[in-house]
């Protein structure tokens, strides 16, 4: 009798959480019906009835689920954020087409090196061909079943081939910690005598179970932009990286990682910023610049910490130091090992090919007013080619280049625009720090268009080639610390927050949510119209 009492309360209780929230529910549903419909009429695509309507109704029924959740978890946003990547971590790593994703092939070379043990890949000379010794099945998963599903290809079905094979390119570049998760799933697939598919699947799981539970652990050690880091670590494009064998994935969470500690030491208490603090920033810092060397200027974002905020002041020149240390550090790895590795793949006969030269490019650039303001401009035209580029979701090799969504890219940029610049936050940054913000935001944007100018860009061309919008997701958590006019020394901010009580914000709140699993949902139904 009691079981059952409890039990019809807790219906209850379901029932009248659904009914509060009926409005946010039927946004939800709006979303993606409408987008369903966007994809039937604007670009004819379209599965079939059964398989649409199917689709349709899980989504909506998981909607339902991870919106109860959210409610009884308001507080504590870093558990939204691990339930929601998994749960649309794995539809997305089940439903999207192999090796559909940015260099993934290449990538896939490089976990199978490291789930042999091969963290340092060797350069080998067979006869007259050169490149990286890897098991048979990386090139027939690349060669007979890329962006293809797993209904549509018989190779993801046979056993793993551990027989050699060479091919040109393996990410020799990147820092091998980046692919440790990837590799041990890989490793797992082949001791477990698994089909192929099973070594993209479980080095997807493991990567997306780093990047869960780093992106969790980074919004729970923020004290500010909560919500605004959990819209990035929940982004349609990040999510479907991590499940893949992409090294982006760890990039994009230690990122976050890193931006958790920034906020943590400049919104902390006077005098609590020790040398162990910094050390641990420096370290986040160098994990991800030496994949992507422009984030190691994110070094520079402990000269707006508060002064008062360290221990000592005499640790403001240790701050300094570690900005040193970090760029001498970078410029060795890239000189010594990053760069020589990157010739030896396809990209060194590629910049033989098409005259590449760093050197002779930047005596170019600044060789003339006219051509570098040109380059200048380019970046700025850019802009919102970088926003859309992060809903674009196939590697531009293949057919399906309609795999991406500019309207997707709209509501996001327009949503987290807003967010940006009105998100209540309880925090004081003088015009000065924000100005440096914004420097330390321009370099890294700039820098890493160069970085493409530079290396993958024929010399002599005013039009820069090669940029993707996921080289600039870990800038976008940057971007609500520099634009909000809601902090406490903005002459808006009082105005702000007088209208702005604990439920307009719990409202706030949860529309962001209703925003974020919208996109989510978005994604899998473009991936269904276009490929089932």
């Amino acid at each position: 009798m009691g079981e059952n009492s409890s039990l019809k309360l807790n219906l209850i209780s379901l029932l009248n959480n659904l009914e509060r929230n009926k409005w946010y529910l039927l946004l939800y549903v709006i979303m993606i019906l409408s987008f369903s419909l966007f994809q039937l009429f604007a670009y004819n695509h379209h599965a079939s009835v059964k398989r649409e309507v199917i689709t349709l109704f899980l989504l909506i029924l998981i909607g339902i689920i991870l919106l109860l959740y959210r409610n009884s978890n308001k507080e504590k946003i870093h558990r939204i954020a691990f339930v929601t990547i998994i749960v649309f971590g794995i539809i997305t790593l089940v439903l999207s087409p192999i090796l559909v994703g940015c260099d993934e092939d290449e990538h896939l070379a490089r976990t199978d090196l490291t789930s042999e043990g091969v963290f340092i890949p060797h350069y080998e000379q067979i006869g007259s061909h050169r490149g990286y010794i890897v098991n048979d099945y990386v090139v027939a998963l690349d060669e007979k079943t890329r962006f293809k599903t797993i209904f549509s290809s018989a190779t993801d079905d046979k056993p793993i081939n551990k027989s050699s094979h060479l091919v040109e390119a393996a990410f020799a570049q990147n820092a091998f910690y980046a692919y440790l998760p990837q590799g041990f799933g890989a490793f797992l697939a082949k001791e477990l005598n698994l089909t192929n598919i099973w070594v993209l699947w479980l080095g997807g799981v493991m990567n997306l179970l780093m990047y869960a539970c780093v992106a969790s652990y980074a919004i729970k050690k923020t004290p500010i932009l909560k919500v605004p880091m959990l819209m990035i670590a929940c982004l349609p494009f990040t999510i479907y990286e991590a499940t893949t064998v992409s090294s982006d994935a760890f990039i994009n969470c230690f990122s976050l990682l890193l931006m958790a500690y920034f906020f943590s030491m400049y919104k902390t208490e006077k005098a609590s910023v020790s040398k162990e603090n910094l050390i641990i920033f420096y370290i986040l810092v160098l994990l991800v610049g030496l994949i992507k060397p422009p984030l190691l200027l994110f070094a520079c974002l402990t000269l707006i910490i508060p002064r008062e905020n360290y221990e000592s002041p005499s640790y403001f020149k240790y701050a300094l130091i570690g900005i040193i240390l970090i760029f001498i550090i970078g410029v060795l790895w890239n000189v010594t090992y990053s760069m020589p590795n990157m010739r030896r793949s396809h990209r060194g006969p590629r910049a033989q090919e098409l005259n590449i030269d760093t050197v002779l490019q930047l005596k170019f650039m600044f060789s003339s007013v006219k051509y570098f303001t040109a380059v200048m401009g380019d970046i700025l035209s850019k802009t919102w080619y970088v926003f859309k580029d992060l809903f674009r979701f196939c590697d531009w090799q293949g057919k399906y280049g309609v795999y991406q969504s500019s309207i997707l890219a709209l509501i996001f940029l327009v949503y987290y625009g807003i967010i940006s610049f009105l998100y209540p936050i309880k925090y004081k940054i003088s015009r000065n720090k924000r100005l440096f913000a914004v420097l330390v935001f321009l370099v890294i944007y700039i820098a890493l268009f160069l970085i493409q100018y530079l290396t993958w860009t024929p010399v002599g061309s005013l039009r820069i080639q090669g940029v993707q919008g996921r080289y600039f997701i870990p800038l976008l958590i940057l971007l609500p610390f520099i634009l909000n006019i809601n902090s406490e020394n903005t002459r808006y901010g009082e105005r702000i927050r007088k209208h702005i009580t604990k439920e307009r914000l719990d409202n706030i709140n949860l529309l962001t949510y209703i925003v974020i699993i919208g996109l989510l949902s978005c994604l899998q139904i473009l991936t269904v119209v276009l490929y089932y």
